[in-house]
């Protein structure tokens, strides 16, 4: 049996093997023989074409087995990073730019830098002076800064209604040395206008526009309101007046008195006899601290503070330029005090009626 089998394998391998050389067409040397040559294929005219939509079925067929390789778990297969797409350095890829400053750009740059960052002394403060033009600058932003600062209404459980007081009902806001005040503040926003203002050569030019919006920006995100009261209040300490005079001439508040009282004290008394008697600087000026006392007279049940004292709060410094005299006693310094606070408060009730 086991002789039996082996012949009958071994037949059949024997079988497969000879079928395999058989139909294998290289495995007979003299297939080719004879009358037959073996000669090389021509080129024909076309072929570049041929080639061209073998090309195209080759990557029709790349993309079917990529498409193939996507299925709905595509997502959750890892990517392999492409290796053959070589790395690049960034830092190669960068462009470089050469900047050369000359000496004196670079050193103009410094000192803009150098004087926005800088605070003035206390000393350099109490120098400064400013025009008329300059204070109104001063407070134009600081009238806007407090009076943008708008009520902050909160609602507690859908039914109480309570009010957080900001700028104009800010309580004591014209109260000089007010607790929640910062000497350092106000001496950096001082700083930074006085180095906002415009001075001669172009070498400023930097500086000033940097350091106008930087008050700007700063001014308008100081914390206490009473900070910007103080520096609107020191721009009134520190006018200089032109020719030393609020008005034309030196009885310029008598001659409004005189004919505000012979026209029967009209309504508009403060647009038609103030103007022709004081200075076109000068009222701009007193127009618009004027307005901003007004706004606060209007909170004054909430600020603590009335046209009245306002006005006697800086009447002295702002009508006259003589603020004291060598010869000065007590006495002498409240009347003085007293007078030009009492004409201020008579040109506020004019101007509001």
């Amino acid at each position: 049996m086991p002789s039996f089998l082996s012949k009958v394998l071994g037949r059949k391998k024997e079988d497969k093997d000879s079928a395999n050389t058989s139909s294998s067409p290289t495995s007979d040397p003299s297939l080719l023989g004879g009358k037959f040559e073996r000669i090389s294929p021509t080129v024909s005219p076309s072929a570049g074409k041929f080639s061209n939509v073998q090309a195209t079925r080759s990557s029709d067929a790349r993309k079917d087995k990529e498409k193939m390789k996507d299925g709905p778990f595509s997502l959750l297969r890892m990517k392999s990073k492409d290796t053959s797409s070589k790395q690049q350095d960034p830092e190669s890829e960068a462009p470089q730019l050469s900047l050369f400053l000359e000496p004196e750009a670079d050193q103009t740059l410094a000192n803009a830098l150098e004087a926005e960052l800088r605070t003035m002394t206390d000393a350099d403060i109490a120098r400064s002076r400013l025009t008329p033009k300059q204070a109104l600058t001063l407070v134009q932003a600081c009238s806007k800064a407090i009076t943008d600062r708008g009520t902050l209404f909160v609602v507690f459980f859908k039914s109480v209604l309570t009010t957080i007081p900001k700028g104009l009902e800010t309580l004591g806001i014209m109260h000089p040395h007010w607790h929640s005040a910062s000497p350092d503040t106000q001496r950096r926003l001082i700083s930074l206008f006085l180095h906002s203002l415009v001075s001669k050569g172009p070498s400023t030019t930097v500086i000033t526009a940097s350091a106008s919006s930087t008050f700007q920006s700063e001014l308008a995100e100081v914390r206490s309101p009473h900070d910007v009261a103080a520096v609107l209040r020191w721009g009134v300490r520190h006018l200089e007046l032109e020719q030393a005079s609020f008005g034309e001439q030196e009885d310029w508040y008598k001659k409004f008195f005189e004919s505000e009282r012979d026209s029967g004290y009209p309504i508009r008394s403060y647009s038609q006899h103030l103007p022709p008697v004081v200075r076109t600087a000068h009222l701009e000026l007193l127009t618009t601290l004027l307005d901003i006392v007004s706004s606060l007279a209007s909170h004054a049940e909430s600020n603590g503070i009335s046209g009245s004292r306002l006005s006697k709060l800086i009447g002295l410094w702002l009508l006259t330029a003589q603020r004291a005299q060598k010869d000065d006693d007590w006495v002498t310094f409240y009347n003085r005090w007293d007078k030009y606070g009492r004409i201020l408060e008579h040109l506020f009730l004019a101007y509001i009626r």
